[in-house]
């Protein structure tokens, strides 16, 4: 259904604008160590896989990653997040972070859903009070996220949040 909040579009980037981003992606690939994505709404910070239950390769790291992003965010605000697999939501495919851990073979890509939590009356309508803490918890969390990018092998950043 094309009036579907969800609908998938009839194939893997049909509209310009996600054209657009595979095609950059695609270019600097090479360049590339994060990739993330931010959505609304349940206070999640979504790891790979989406498409299927069973577990990636780097799991664990993903899970340390996790434990590191909601972490910070609890650190600065108080607000609780839940790190877990992306398909434990529900599976869905064509995600454009499994896009980028699938096909560019980036192991840190990831997707946050940002406040309000899932049980909110507000749902995608966050109050205007609630902008400024989500940005700053979710810049905290982007932080701690760089600082446990996997590099293999090459030099971390070394700062705290």
């Amino acid at each position: 259904d094309p009036c579907s909040e969800v609908y998938p579009g009839k194939a893997p980037f049909d509209q310009k604008n996600t054209k657009m981003v595979s095609d950059f992606l695609t270019q600097h690939k090479d360049k590339l160590v994060l990739y993330v994505t931010y959505h609304s709404y349940s206070q999640l910070f979504l790891t790979p896989l989406g498409y299927t239950l069973d577990l990636p390769p780097n799991h664990e790291h993903h899970k340390k990653v996790g434990a590191a992003v909601v972490g910070a965010i609890k650190k600065r605000s108080g607000v609780v997040y839940t790190a877990q697999q992306s398909a434990g939501l529900y599976p869905a495919s064509g995600d454009s972070a499994d896009w980028a851990h699938d096909v560019l073979k980036k192991t840190d890509s990831y997707t946050f859903e940002l406040r309000p939590d899932p049980s909110s009356r507000y749902g995608f309508k966050l109050p205007a009070d609630q902008i400024k803490g989500t940005a700053e918890e979710n810049v905290d969390a982007l932080l701690a996220l760089i600082a446990n990018i996997d590099y293999n092998n090459n030099t971390r950043f070394n700062f705290e949040v």
